[in-house]
């Protein structure tokens, strides 16, 4: 059809015009019709490699439960035109060339959080499909509530409640060497506790149900005194509790931007912004199925058996946290979250969040 009305012009154009002019315009018309042949022509691309339905489906399945490792699996790509999975962490590439392999294990410190990207080439050297996830280990249980009463001038009478820690190896309880000066949160006490830093280890306790200690303060009778207890794992890991002091200390606010998500198929997304990281101990994420169950206005550890804290952070660097944890599809979760600093003062944040899971 169309080659028929390409001919009808020529002949059109050749009755009225003269022959340079027809030398011309046969040359555009041929350049013309050679074109719209090619625009008529119809290229298939038949790949029987591609899959439009595969997904990696990255995961773990034992996030958080270990303190030096975290498992990652993902489905296997068994096309052709597979090159090689990628996992990158941090700025460190790992390359997987076998495409039977689907699962890597993640080596980390205790408490430590990091972000997985997974990468799928072919053999373009083309990313064909990447997924990431929020992977990290627990960290050596603390101790909680410590406080202490005073019997008398020349003494303090510590309590707290015990840690809760699987591979319990001792306490270290930790004071201010002198009253006069507060007692600084040590990160490593092991290393750091000595009289430039105003700290004594007072006692090593082995039994992890002991929850007092009776403390004589000897030439430092006085008030203005503080505490702090490590505990330690059996391969070394430990945690230091808040510290508890006679000093008064201020409470700044420490969460803004509180956000969870509403669009995410397997997950929710929960971030923050830290605001005063200096005084910086932990954050917990409490969760529940109900808004009424989460009260900001709660003193105290909640209660309530339909609200979880579904972990405790106690990295100040970190501001967001994947929910993974039986999240469930086209469900709705509450959040809240609370704000402890070093000396023991803490906040949940002044409202409960709604995050969903999509479909």
């Amino acid at each position: 059809m169309k080659l028929a009305i390409f001919n009808h012009l020529l002949i059109i154009l050749n009755l009225n015009m003269t022959s340079l002019t027809k030398i011309k315009y046969n040359s555009l018309f041929c350049l013309l019709l050679v074109m719209s042949c090619n625009d008529i022509q119809t290229t298939i691309s038949n790949n029987p490699n591609l899959n439009l339905d595969y997904k990696l489906n990255l995961r773990s399945l034992n996030n958080g439960q270990n303190k030096d490792s975290v498992n990652i699996y993902w489905e296997k790509y068994s096309f052709d035109d597979f090159a090689k999975y990628q996992l990158s962490l941090d700025n460190t590439q790992i390359d997987i060339t076998d495409s039977t392999i689907n699962s890597y294990v993640i080596s980390l410190n205790a408490g430590e959080f990091r972000y997985i990207d997974l990468s799928l080439y072919n053999n373009q050297n083309i990313i064909i499909n990447q997924e990431s996830i929020q992977i990290h280990t627990s960290s050596v249980e603390p101790v909680n509530d410590l406080i202490f009463d005073r019997p008398s001038f020349s003494s303090i009478a510590l309590s707290w409640t015990p840690s809760i820690e699987p591979d319990f190896e001792k306490y270290i309880i930790y004071r201010s060497s002198s009253f006069s000066y507060i007692l600084p949160f040590l990160d490593n006490p092991q290393t750091e506790c000595n009289d430039v830093n105003n700290c004594i280890e007072i006692a090593t306790i082995y039994d992890k149900e002991i929850n007092n200690y009776n403390d004589s303060l000897g030439s430092q009778s006085g008030t203005g005194h503080s505490i702090m207890i490590t505990t330690f794992d059996t391969n070394g890991n430990f945690k230091n509790s808040t510290i508890y002091t006679e000093f008064n200390t201020s409470f700044q606010p420490g969460i803004s931007n509180f956000s969870v998500s509403t669009d995410q198929e397997d997950k929710i997304n929960i971030s923050w912004d830290n605001l005063n990281t200096n005084e910086f101990y932990a954050i917990e994420i409490w969760r529940s199925s109900m808004k009424d169950d989460l009260d900001p206005n709660f003193y105290g550890e909640m209660t309530n058996d339909n609200c979880t804290k579904i972990i405790t952070i106690y990295d100040s660097n970190l501001n967001f946290y994947e929910d993974r944890d039986n999240v469930g599809s086209s469900t709705s979760w509450f959040y809240l979250l609370k704000y402890i600093n070093k000396y023991s003062i803490w906040d949940y944040t002044d409202e409960t969040l709604e995050g969903m899971v999509k479909p």
